[in-house]
């Protein structure tokens, strides 16, 4: 399952790709532009894990490779 987040002038056709679009309005600065983009993205990202009722925190089948002196 893809998700894409992008402008919201994207043509139609370009849109069934993805299972989902999130179309972004444009913004008139470029680094607010820059902003909004990156907030929009990092959002699912962090509370994608949290659905299924995973342990974040715990992940599993980690190893520890530190070295002690």
């Amino acid at each position: 399952m893809v998700i894409r987040i992008g402008p919201a002038d994207i043509d139609r056709d370009d849109r069934t790709v993805f299972a989902e679009y999130l179309p972004l309005p444009p913004a008139s600065d470029p680094a607010a532009d820059l902003m909004l983009h990156l907030i929009a993205r990092q959002l699912p990202a962090d509370f994608y894990p949290l659905d299924p009722g995973r342990e974040i925190d715990k992940p599993r089948a980690l190893t520890k490779s530190v070295t002690v002196r």
